[in-house]
């Protein structure tokens, strides 16, 4: 996964952040999705830990590449 500026890049999917909003150390995002030829819409909740660490809502974690 890629985040730039308003756009999140998944494995086979580039969503554009159509809304976001911050509730104490998680952030809840709406998104609109194309990917595999379709377009969709995507919640995606989750928070930031201290050490360039992401952990999403539905279980995956990612960690920050340098």
């Amino acid at each position: 996964m890629m985040i730039s500026g308003r756009q999140i890049e998944f494995y086979e999917s580039t969503c554009v952040i159509r809304g976001a909003k911050k509730s104490g150390a998680s952030y809840s995002l709406k998104l609109l999705c194309e990917g595999e030829g379709e377009t969709f819409q995507r919640s995606f909740v989750g928070k930031l830990n201290g050490n360039n660490t992401l952990v999403v809502k539905d279980g995956f974690t990612y960690k920050r590449c340098s």
